[in-house]
């Protein structure tokens, strides 16, 4: 079915109903939505501004690169959520270069930041709830971040695998080292010994899940 902008606006933009029916005609015409494909980059740092992206499919990864090159995962962002890194001149105090990926191929609709800017100056609110949306994905990089420092690569695996939904993981090794923050070796090794031990089945680029229950045992 073609998606259609407003009514796409109508059912996620935050306070929509605020906005004014010039506003809304603004916003209507200016969003657009973009495809990415499964592993394209999608922002690229501080020296990009796209405005914020609503996604319509799929789930982008903001990241950050080590001076030796690691790809360290912040959280990840699925379908229904907004991304607010791709709109990095709203958050002048992040100094940081976060960069965004399509994990899988991906769908969003984007509202170029002149527009946001515009509504933002308007309506004090809007700015108030990307802020609170930008807080909960801090506690999302909280929350990851402890994943890194306090717990053994094993168990970040299994939990990865418990918890993406379904038991047909389509991932490359290279791909749950980078969304959980260790090295692609580690995760084959870990991988191999699940297979082993019966709990999961190795194919090329899949990953399917044959015992939930030892895995919640790690």
């Amino acid at each position: 079915m073609e998606l259609n902008v407003r009514n796409l606006l109508t059912e996620k933009f935050p306070l929509w109903e605020k906005l004014s029916d010039e506003e809304k005609k603004r916003l209507s015409d200016g969003s657009v939505f973009r495809h990415y494909q499964k592993g394209e980059i999608v922002h690229r740092g501080q020296g990009e501004c796209n405005g914020i992206m609503l996604l319509v499919e799929g789930q982008l990864r903001p990241f950050i690169v080590s001076p030796e090159g690691r790809e360290i995962t912040l959280f990840r962002v699925k379908s229904g959520e907004l991304c607010l890194m791709t709109a990095s001149c709203l958050m002048d105090a992040i100094a940081t270069d976060i960069m965004v990926e399509a994990v899988k191929e991906t769908k969003v609709l984007q509202v170029p930041y002149p527009l946001l800017s515009s509504l933002l100056n308007a309506h004090m609110e809007l700015e108030l709830y990307l802020y609170k949306c930008a807080t909960e994905k801090f506690s999302d990089m909280l929350w990851f971040l402890q994943q890194i420092l306090f717990f053994s690569a094993d168990k970040r695996v299994a939990e990865f695998l418990l918890h993406e939904g379904t038991d047909s993981l389509s991932y490359t090794h290279e791909e749950i080292a980078k969304l959980i923050g260790t090295a692609r070796e580690v995760v084959s090794r870990i991988l191999k010994y699940m297979e082993e031990e019966g709990l999961v089945k190795l194919s090329r680029g899949k990953v399917i899940i044959l015992d939930r229950d030892k895995l919640e045992l790690m």
